[in-house]
């Protein structure tokens, strides 16, 4: 039996960007740490509230990745993602839209059940528009590491005034970092999604 690897490009538009926290920060595989090329200074106009949005976009781009590893073998093309020079996002902002390509092994055992038509299945481009609409819809919460640019009061000399900038990773301060839905129903996140088999 002949083996039916298939390859899909998958583009999400950004349609929610005013999204308040915890629903914000779209998707993104990128992390601030690789926007920046030093973060020894912090970028401009990167506050806490940004970091932890990108953190947000990063969190659910795996979580993408997750949904499709439930259904089937899939792997991404690390030519197809964008980086720091392609992607339309930055530091402080989310891309405009995300695109990249999976490769999917026996395609044709794509299936997952159809939470909206009770009994039903969904198959091919439209399982996979299906689990990344669930990553797109869930919340969660999690102990993560969150890029932290707050200024921090300098300790060299007694009183002194100097703002030195932080740099590193630091676990989030409360124990449990909140990843909102990005889309209030599976139907509006479906719309954001566009599958092709290439």
């Amino acid at each position: 039996m002949p083996a039916s690897n298939q390859a899909y490009k998958i583009q999400i538009a950004n349609s929610n960007s005013g999204n308040l926290a915890p629903n914000d920060g779209f998707i993104d595989n990128l992390r601030i740490e690789d926007y920046a090329s030093s973060l020894e200074t912090t970028p401009s106009g990167l506050t806490l509230a940004l970091s932890q949005a990108k953190r947000r976009g990063n969190l659910r781009y795996r979580d993408i990745i997750d949904q499709l590893g439930l259904v089937a073998n899939c792997y991404v093309d690390p030519r197809t993602l964008p980086t720091k020079s392609t992607s339309t996002g930055s530091a402080i902002t989310g891309p405009t839209s995300f695109a990249f390509q999976i490769y999917v092994e026996r395609s044709d055992c794509l299936l997952t059940r159809d939470e909206l038509n009770v009994g039903q299945t969904l198959s091919g481009i439209n399982c996979i528009k299906r689990c990344i609409a669930r990553a797109l819809i869930a919340n969660s919460a999690r102990v993560v590491d969150v890029y932290d640019p707050t200024s921090a009061v300098s300790t060299g000399i007694w009183g002194a005034t100097a703002s030195l900038p932080r740099f590193g990773h630091h676990v989030n301060p409360v124990s449990q970092f909140a990843v909102g839905a990005y889309a209030t129903s599976i139907v509006q996140a479906e719309g954001m999604v566009t599958v092709t088999a290439i």
